[in-house]
This record gives C-alpha cells, sequence and structure tokens, in this order.
C-alpha cells in the first residue's frame, strides 16, 4: 500500500431547511415498505471547493437558494429524490457530496433535463462553478443490504 486516508463527513444543516431532503436517518431507519420497490440507482456527485474558511458555507447558502428551483423544476422524475448533502468534517476538507437516487438511469437522465431549464439552479450552478475545483459524479448500484435501495 502506498497511500491510505479517510474523511469524516456529517450532513450539511440545510437538510433539515427542506421536506424534500430526509436525511440519512430517514433512511437507514425506515423500513423496505416505506421506501420505492425498485432497486434504483444512487447519484454520487463530488465538489472539492477551493480552501478557505468561509468557502463551505457559501456554497451551502448559494446551493440553499438555488436548490427549490432544481426540486420543483418541470418535468422532474417523481422518482427522483435527493438524498443527502454532506459536508467533510475530517479528513480531506472542502468537500461536498451530494447524494441522490433515482429510480432508473432514464428517471436521472429526465431529473437532469429539467434542472437545466430551471433559472434559480443554473444561476446558482453558476456560482458554485467559482467556488469549485474540481466536481465528479458516480453512479452506484445499492447493494442487496443498502438502507439506499
Amino acid at each position: 500500500m502506498m497511500e491510505q486516508s479517510s474523511s469524516i463527513f456529517v450532513e450539511a444543516p440545510l437538510v433539515d431547511d427542506f421536506d424534500e431532503i430526509k436525511g440519512l436517518q430517514y433512511w437507514v431507519n425506515s423500513n423496505n415498505n416505506d421506501r420505492s420497490s425498485s432497486k434504483g440507482i444512487i447519484e454520487l456527485r463530488k465538489y472539492q471547493l477551493k480552501l478557505g474558511y468561509d468557502t463551505v458555507p457559501n456554497f451551502l447558502k448559494i446551493y440553499s437558494s438555488a436548490l427549490p428551483s432544481k426540486l420543483n423544476a418541470s418535468g422532474t422524475h417523481l422518482g427522483t429524490e435527493l438524498v443527502t448533502i454532506l459536508i467533510s468534517d475530517t479528513g480531506s476538507l472542502n468537500k461536498v457530496l451530494e447524494v441522490w437516487k433515482h429510480d432508473s438511469e432514464t428517471a436521472m437522465e429526465q431529473s437532469r433535463q429539467a434542472s437545466r431549464s430551471a433559472k434559480e439552479w443554473r444561476s446558482g450552478i453558476a456560482q458554485i462553478a467559482e467556488l469549485a475545483q474540481t466536481f465528479d459524479t458516480s453512479i452506484i448500484n445499492p447493494t442487496e443490504f443498502s438502507p439506499l435501495r
């Protein structure tokens, strides 16, 4: 092994500000009857932000302002749900993770297209892009025992 690193992420305070974001506790504590019967996919969107004490708070402020337009964009697939927003607490700092659950890749693409028509979201992402060093998206298939299934 040449290198190893660890990070700890916590839910961003904005999770409590939106009824549409259930947060990780919901997914861990709810039973399978409360969730979709389809396996679906998880989309993990990772932002590495610039260094600075105010970078993450600025990101969260911009994100919070723009998010309603994305969540309510016309054409968003009903099988798309924002699970949580996480921010790094220990380890590599100034990282933000968005965790989305989609019923299918088709649902994900439909929701992405819909969000592109949301004016406030587009404006917010333009501002966030100025704070970001890198952005990466991963698609994850939940395991049989995953609470995000």
